[in-house]
């Protein structure tokens, strides 16, 4: 994957976290800046991945864009 951009926001539409690390853990609950309360959260996550060759032999490429809520508790 390239290009990868994850953003969580928060009820009130305010960002809680933003990456370009699709190797980055989250963990809302450990670090004392992002100790989130329980709640429902909206998240935006966008990639570029590459498909099969095309006939001439040249990898493609697709723009995947994906968003949902989660669920956090405690």
């Amino acid at each position: 994957m390239d290009n990868f951009h994850l953003t969580i926001f928060n009820r009130w539409g305010e960002k809680v976290l933003e990456t370009k690390d699709q190797n980055e853990v989250w963990y809302p609950w450990k670090d004392q800046k992002t100790d989130l309360p329980e709640g429902v959260y909206f998240w935006i996550l966008s990639f570029v991945k590459q498909t099969d060759e095309d006939m001439d032999g040249i990898l493609e490429e697709q723009e995947i864009n994906r968003n949902g809520y989660l669920t956090f508790i405690k």
